[in-house]
């Protein structure tokens, strides 16, 4: 997903949608929605899959749905984010544990929140439900993930190189994500045209029309063209038309 929106080629888009394609089809538990599994072989996905999975699968969402433009992928991300707090969360309500709670096989419940090779899923999960807290309005999930960074704050400034992901998430937080609403039935060329822009910590959605199922583009009528809003918790500025004009108007903010 990050290299097409960086370089444009089709080829890395093919590849990121039959991705998410197959573990849809593959790693999803049909009999419990929003859960995943772990292995695939044979044509069979078995064990309970774990937090890093859970948190990457919904990051993957995240940015399938800015690619695709397709709600789709954001309800997956939602439900998976829904198991996620139920059934991965500590007793605090705060971290989560890298394990299911109904994963009865492991003796000791591990959270991860450091960032090695790879990324902290709990650092992750932060970023997650902040993203989706405001996408759909969740201001607990907006709430829980500032909770999860004022936690790690000290190590973050004393270690910056072992949290890693939390400090960029603990900069845009501090100051402030940028959120982009485009509407209007050129809305699928100008978000890829936005989608280009390197611009970190931003929320994008587009639609051909508005929606009141999703904060972000509901209450914005357009009768004709397409149009940019640019807006910080749900205050949108007058809308612009062209991109390069938001771009001015955020590297000005």
């Amino acid at each position: 997903v990050q290299a097409f929106k960086a370089l444009g080629n089709e080829h890395y888009r093919n590849i990121a949608v039959k991705n998410i394609e197959f573990i849809l089809k593959a790693f999803t538990n049909k009999n419990n929605p929003g859960s995943l599994l772990h292995t695939y072989k044979n044509g069979i996905a078995k064990v309970p899959a774990f937090l890093d999975e859970y948190a990457y699968f919904i990051q993957a969402c995240i940015g399938m749905y800015e690619l695709e433009l397709d709600v789709s992928y954001l309800e997956t991300a939602k439900q998976s984010c829904l198991f996620v707090t139920e059934f991965f969360s500590d007793e605090e309500g705060v971290y989560f544990y890298y394990t299911g709670k109904n994963q009865n096989d492991i003796l000791v419940r591990k959270k991860e929140i450091y960032d090695g090779a790879t990324p902290s899923p709990n650092a992750i999960m932060a970023e997650n439900l902040h993203k989706l807290g405001i996408i759909f309005a969740e201001t607990d999930w907006q709430n829980r993930s500032i909770q999860m960074i004022e936690g790690v704050v000290n190590q973050v400034t004393k270690y910056p190189g072992s949290f890693a992901i939390w400090g960029a998430l603990l900069m845009q937080l501090s100051i402030g994500i940028k959120q982009i609403a485009v509407i209007g039935a050129e809305y699928k060329t100008r978000c890829s045209e936005i989608a280009r822009l390197y611009m970190p910590g931003v929320i994008m959605m587009g639609a051909d029309q508005e929606n009141q199922d999703y904060p972000l583009i509901a209450d914005k009528p357009v009768k004709q063209g397409t149009y940019i809003y640019l807006c910080k918790n749900y205050a949108c500025s007058a809308p612009f038309e062209m991109v390069n004009d938001l771009k001015k108007a955020i590297d000005m903010a």
